[in-house]
């Protein structure tokens, strides 16, 4: 709308020419326009950058592919403003240093072309979102790596991690485990071999233990899915949902 609004007043310029009545008020109004966005440009921008750096991405490759628009779209609106407050500064005061009005609307269809195009930045940017658009590859990638060095998991398969919301990640993996390397760290933290030894003397013993060996063998694949829920969020502290499926 701002677009619109501001490639038609420049087409009416053209067609109805008329200076500025008062230069001093015009570039008075544009210099306060541009010291109030130039506040919250400072502003914008250093979320942004907190956010890059939260993400472990440049600031130029968040501002392209990060997961939060919000930032962005705030930085990119008052650049905008910014770049459009000095355009229309120099339309003004060519047109009334020459008394040529064709500056004045020259700068205004700028400003509207600039303003369109952050629009349609943010409406791609926006969409993206919308659909659920990918983290990074290369975060994901990195992650894939350090979870295939670990000794309980044996491979990895429909890894995804897409954003849902703003700083608001869904990492879902299917996770083919070695339950033999399990079982051992369950025998090396939790049972005593030796002692269980001179007990399993009766078939009714042995089925005794072997049903606490499988409960205890299922609490404790839990406790390794827990153990890689905390590895992918030190990795993607943006996933706030971590779904593993076991297979």
């Amino acid at each position: 709308m701002g677009c619109g609004a501001t490639v038609y007043h420049g087409i009416s310029l053209i067609m109805n020419p008329h200076v500025v009545d008062s230069l001093p008020t015009a570039l008075a109004v544009l210099c306060t326009a541009g010291v109030v966005e130039s506040y919250t440009l400072w502003v914008a921008i250093d979320a942004v950058r907190t956010n890059a750096a939260n993400s472990q991405m440049k600031f130029w490759e968040y501002v392209r592919n990060g997961d939060n628009p919000i930032p962005v779209a705030v930085m990119l609106e008052d650049g905008a403003a910014i770049a459009g407050v000095v355009i229309a500064g120099l339309g003004i005061t060519l047109t009334h240093v020459t008394g040529n009005v064709m500056y004045d609307a020259a700068g205004t269809i700028a400003v509207g072309t600039l303003l369109g195009g952050v629009a349609v930045m943010l409406i791609t940017k926006n969409r993206a979102m919308l659909v659920g658009r990918s983290i990074d590859r290369r975060r994901l990638e990195q992650l894939k790596v350090v979870l295939m060095k670990d000794d309980v998991i044996n491979s990895l398969h429909d890894v995804k991690c897409i954003s849902i919301g703003p700083s608001d990640v869904r990492f879902k993996a299917e996770i083919n485990f070695n339950g033999w390397r399990i079982a051992e760290k369950y025998i090396e933290n939790k049972i005593d071999i030796s002692d269980a030894k001179g007990k399993l003397r009766r078939s009714s013993d042995i089925e005794l233990f072997l049903l606490l060996f499988g409960d205890g063998l299922v609490q404790m694949l839990g406790d390794e899915i827990d153990r890689i829920e905390e590895i992918v969020r030190d990795h993607i502290p943006e996933a706030k949902h971590v779904d593993i499926e076991v297979l």
